[in-house]
């Protein structure tokens, strides 16, 4: 059986979180835990699609180095970023409507008795 595999939209996630505030990956791996039901992202998921975001100017990143433990890049969307946002909008909303076709043919199905 297929599984959803909604790591495709891994950078849709990371750049929504850095609209709201900049951070570094393990910030964001931490939020993506708590505000994406079932998430099953993982740090070098989340750091490979930093890293392809970063090459296509979706984000930029500072080092931040704190007085104790090591150096960390504080990541920002930029405008490039922003505008993608809105092109994963548009396929989050298609796909929307192919599950919602889905959701209500089975349910169909189901009450006319024809799944179990």
């Amino acid at each position: 059986m297929h599984k959803f595999r909604h790591e495709r939209f891994t950078p849709a996630f990371i750049l929504i979180l850095l609209v709201e505030e900049k951070a570094c990956g393990m910030d964001i791996l931490k939020k993506m835990d708590q505000l994406i039901p079932g998430n099953r992202n993982d740090s070098a998921i989340v750091y490979r699609s930093l890293k392809t975001l970063e090459k296509e100017g979706m984000v930029t990143f500072e080092w931040h180095t704190p007085e104790t433990g090591p150096a960390k890049k504080n990541y920002t969307i930029t405008e490039k970023g922003l505008e993608a946002l809105e092109t994963y909008r548009g396929d989050v909303d298609q796909r929307i409507k192919i599950l919602n076709f889905f959701m209500d043919s089975y349910d169909r199905l189901k009450s006319e008795k024809r799944l179990q």
